[in-house]
């Protein structure tokens, strides 16, 4: 189970096991810098566009904080899928996430959540698509592998 405990004020450890992250995601994280750039860049005021971070290292932040936000989007739009996805599958409508349930996980300060509803239904979408590419990715992998054989 992936765990993160914090130490002092002023760090934390962060513990997983194999199988919480099967493809390596953590781990490419952390060894190729995104998570502690992306921290850097969080932590730096920016305000009114001036950065604390030199122009290398503010490149090195711009990097990793797209790497991640390419990463975290593709994971925010299968879990938009999921959850209404199991709303819509349950006959109770108890399970899963309604469009409104969805827009105030997304965006808690809307106060008028259903103005958002469409911008959420193209999230849905967008996942709906790249769930759908990738199982046919994996179709066709498969397909080739047992072609190789002889």
């Amino acid at each position: 189970m992936l765990e993160v405990t914090q130490d002092t004020s002023t760090s934390l450890t962060i513990r997983w096991e194999r199988g919480d992250d099967p493809r390596g995601w953590l781990l490419k994280a952390i060894t190729d810098g995104h998570l502690k750039d992306a921290l850097r860049a969080l932590a730096d005021p920016m305000e009114f566009a001036n950065v604390a971070a030199d122009d290398h290292y503010a490149k090195e932040q711009l990097r990793s904080t797209a790497w991640l936000l390419r990463q975290l989007t593709k994971r925010r739009d299968a879990l938009i899928v999921a959850l209404r996805d199991r709303r819509e599958a349950d006959p109770d409508q108890s399970a899963g996430a309604s469009w409104t349930d969805l827009v105030r996980l997304i965006d808690p300060d809307e106060d008028k959540p259903l103005t958002k509803r469409s911008k959420v239904q193209a999230m849905y979408e967008s996942g709906r698509r790249k769930m759908e590419a990738a199982y046919e990715d994996g179709r066709r992998q498969a397909g080739r592998s047992g072609t190789d054989k002889v």
